[in-house]
């Protein structure tokens, strides 16, 4: 969940500055956190300075910005985009796509041998063959 749209006088300032605000840091806390100065920082979130390229990935890295918006970041500061983004329905992603599914059909096993009783979730709210698996784990 990407901020909302940045300004076109500032658009990697406002984008910075909406990202910061979202992750409840001060300019000094993510100046500390990111290693620079936080008149620099200052500076880069009101326009006053261009920041480099480097600087845009500390940042983000800082923030903990997932790389589709880091992508956005940098091009509002003039960079080309960082990384590649690839379908899911690509034929390269289909390992992936693998995992996921292998992942996915032992999740729901794996997730019944927990007794979550705060969530309503307990051993009896297994599908068929779980609880046939959990039942020979009990024997």
């Amino acid at each position: 969940m990407a901020p909302g749209r940045p300004s076109p006088d500032n658009p990697f300032g406002d984008l910075l500055r909406q990202w910061r605000v979202s992750r409840r840091l001060s300019q000094m806390d993510l100046a500390l956190e990111a290693g620079v100065s936080t008149r620099h920082l200052s500076c880069v979130e009101t326009g006053k300075a261009r920041p480099s390229r480097e600087l845009v990935a500390v940042l983000a890295g800082a923030l903990e910005i997932p790389m589709r918006d880091c992508n956005a970041l940098l091009v509002a500061a003039g960079f080309a985009p960082g990384y590649r983004e690839t379908a899911l329905s690509d034929p390269q992603m289909a390992l992936v796509r693998r995992g996921h599914q292998v992942h996915a059909g032992s999740a729901g096993a794996l997730s019944c041998l927990r007794r979550e009783p705060a969530l309503g979730r307990d051993d009896g709210q297994c599908g068929p063959g779980a609880r046939l698996r959990l039942a020979a784990r009990r024997g």
